[in-house]
């Protein structure tokens, strides 16, 4: 509903309780009028009394009750009709009479007008409730004109008729107008009163219950108001405070204004000036306090100055941090103007906001030249996108970021390594960027040169692998001659000697009993020799590799070292593939020399060798419970482990043996599965 719809509504609701109000009063108005009517009419014979009692006693029996409805229901919406029908019946009684009796019609039209012109004033009830009683009635006077035509000429019935129905609508209207009128005058004045009314009693309960120190003071300084929370802060009622002056609430702090400053300033106040806010030292029940206070004058409704309005608000708390964030903040210039190290600040823009001392000086500029100058004219070009990421990671929680660039200094370009901080405001919103540099130029020279001794480093170790893989390479070739000339020239040889002496004893035979003997323990020497020379040849040059490959090979070998005190254990937990016969050689080797020191040296009852690869490495540990040793206390001529380490190098890999006395041994191998084949193989 809008706001005029919402109006209409109240003004409708306001005048059906106008009705109702006054019904009883139009009720009484109206019979008192009709009984001194009816009294005239019957004193000149006129009227019947008879005919004048029944009229009486019928608008009785109709306004009463109406008039007591009315009453009961005092905002019902039937009101104004049912007042339209009672005085309708009223003016329809009229008509009635004057129908049957005599009586001169211009008389029935001036009962009838001032009937309705005292209803129209009364109820107020504006032109159409009157257009509609008076239809009514004038169709009740048309009916009942046979009867009055005989007493009205044509002149007296538009007269009666035509003119006093005009002026009672004129009346109805009007009355209806001053009543909307006065009621939403009414309405104004109750609502700026009760705002009025709710505005004071807000000031007051603010004034009241204020944190604040709230006070009232005439022209002359004088106090007529104080707030609780100022009678509070003296200890003393308020009563008591008022009447004495601002001045007399001041200390003796030098910090407060001279009496001449304040008789000028209560002065500006007078002339209508507000006073800025202003610190000043007043006396409470606890000691001295510091108030922040804003004068201000108050105005009568003319405009005039009356008096002076002051607030004031503690701000010893305040102070007392604004002091010590003061000498904080000197103690941090000083600690920052003492550094060795440059130390600035920039804002989001990126212009330097600080520059200590330091900074001043490696810069050689003064601070002033140096503010509002963006920062990245002094970085490198090359180093100007890293700077800006490492802006645009202290931009961003949590706040820190680390750069080293080139600086333009007057010494010209230095290295510097920097770490920044972002500094946010109260509310968390980043405002400045500080930034601490490390003249960090001989570290990276120095780092330079230890960079350059690394890769000559690694450029030793890559000739020393590829000098480990050449000198396997040739052990193993060596090993390959050997093999084959143990087994083909040596093992052959050893056969026809063999061969010789048993020709030899058949000739001769019969041969005496101790000859005898002597020539078959030839022969068999001769018959052990050249079978350990054939192992020996096969373990030179481990063919079973090109057969059975790395798992089979050790397999064999497991089981060929084992015996009933000791037991040789070999698993593989991932298939193992077939690698480059250089890499299948070396791991073999490895474990073959694991095995055999854990038998031969370590004395173990038990040893077990796993080996397992992955996408990218190849694994191999071997342990055993032998009495173990000590491995920083190892001797440097045993050949066996440095053959290990050797083979190991030459993989690019790493072996690793753990061991104590009396706990075992464990041997470890991890190397690259390609593990440099084909430089290997080349070599």
């Amino acid at each position: 509903m809008t706001d005029a719809s919402a109006d209409d509504a109240d003004l409708t609701r306001a005048a059906r309780a106008l009705v109702a109000r006054r019904m009883p009063t139009l009720t009484l108005l109206n019979m008192v009028a009709t009984a001194v009517w009816l009294a005239i009419l019957a004193a000149a014979d006129e009227v019947p009394a008879r005919s004048a009692l029944a009229t009486a006693a019928a608008q009785l029996a109709v306004l009463v009750p109406a008039a007591a409805a009315c009453r009961a229901r005092p905002t019902a919406s039937w009101i104004v009709p049912l007042a339209v029908a009672a005085f309708a019946t009223v003016g329809l009684s009229w008509i009635a009479l004057f129908a049957v009796t005599d009586t001169s019609g211009l008389v029935l039209g001036f009962v009838v007008f001032v009937l309705y012109a005292g209803v129209a004033i009364g109820s107020a009830w504006g032109f159409g409730p009157q257009f509609a009683l008076q239809g009514i009635v004038t169709l009740g006077w048309a009916v009942a004109l046979p009867d009055l035509h005989k007493r009205l000429d044509p002149v007296e019935r538009i007269a009666v008729a035509g003119f006093g129905s005009l002026i009672t609508l004129v009346i109805a209207d009007w009355a209806a107008r001053t009543f909307r009128a006065a009621e939403r005058r009414r309405r104004d004045r109750a609502d700026l009163t009760a705002r009025l009314q709710a505005s004071e009693l807000r000031f007051r309960s603010l004034q009241e219950h204020a944190r604040d120190f709230v006070w009232i003071a005439d022209l002359k300084g004088r106090l007529t108001y104080v707030n609780p929370a100022l009678a509070h802060l003296r200890d003393r009622p308020a009563a008591a405070l008022l009447g004495t002056t601002i001045a007399d609430l001041l200390t003796d702090h030098p910090g407060n204004p001279p009496a001449t400053t304040w008789r000028s300033d209560t002065a500006r106040v007078r002339a209508g000036e507000r006073l800025p806010p202003t610190v000043v030292q007043v006396r409470t029940a606890t000691g001295p306090r510091w108030m922040e206070t804003v004068i201000s004058p108050v105005r009568d409704r003319g405009g005039a100055v009356i008096g002076l309005h002051g607030s004031s608000r503690d701000v010893t708390e305040r102070r007392a941090a604004a002091e010590a964030l003061r000498v904080s903040e000197a103690r941090y210039r000083a600690l920052v103007e003492a550094q060795d190290e440059m130390v600035c600040r920039f804002d989001l823009g990126g212009r330097f906001t600080f520059v200590n001392d330091t900074g001043c000086r490696l810069y050689g500029q003064p601070r002033t030249a140096l503010l509002g100058q963006p920062i990245v004219h002094r970085v490198h070009p090359e180093d100007a996108d890293g700077v800006r990421a490492a802006v645009a990671r202290a931009s961003a929680p949590p706040y820190r970021s680390s750069v080293e660039s080139r600086t333009l200094t007057a010494d010209g370009w230095r290295w510097f390594e920097w770490h920044g901080v972002g500094i946010c405001d109260a509310d968390g919103v980043l405002v400045e960027i500080q930034s601490t540099g490390r003249d960090v130029t001989e570290r990276r020279a120095a780092a330079e040169t230890l960079h350059a001794s690394l890769r000559d480093l690694r450029a030793s170790e890559e000739k020393l692998r590829f000098l480990a893989q050449r000198q396997v390479a040739l052990r193993e070739e060596e090993r390959k001659r050997l093999s084959f000339d143990l087994h083909d020239d040596v093992c052959q040889e050893l056969v026809g000697i063999g061969i010789l002496v048993e020709s030899v004893r058949r000739r001769l035979e019969p041969l005496p009993p101790d000859a005898a003997t002597d020539l078959r323990r030839v022969t068999r020497y001769l018959n052990e020799v050249t079978e350990h020379l054939r192992v020996l040849a096969h373990e030179l040059r481990p063919s079973l590799l090109l057969d059975l490959g790395l798992e089979g090979c050790l397999r064999s070998l497991a089981g060929g070292l084992a015996t009933p005190e000791t037991v040789v254990q070999v698993s593989f937990p991932s298939p193992v593939p077939r690698l480059a016969e250089t890499t299948e050689v070396a791991i073999y080797r490895i474990a073959q020399e694991a095995l055999a020191n854990a038998l031969r040296h370590a004395h173990a009852r038990s040893v077990r060798l796993e080996l397992w690869a992955d996408a990218h490495t190849i694994r191999m540990e071997v342990r055993d419970d032998g009495c173990g040793f000590e491995p920083p206390r190892r001797r440097h001529d045993a050949l066996g482990l440095v053959s290990m380490e050797e083979r190991a190098l030459a993989l690019g890999g790493r072996l690793s043996i753990d061991s104590s006395p009396g706990a075992g041994t464990t041997v470890r191998l991890e190397c690259p599965r390609a593990a440099r084949a084909s430089e290997s193989g080349a070599a």
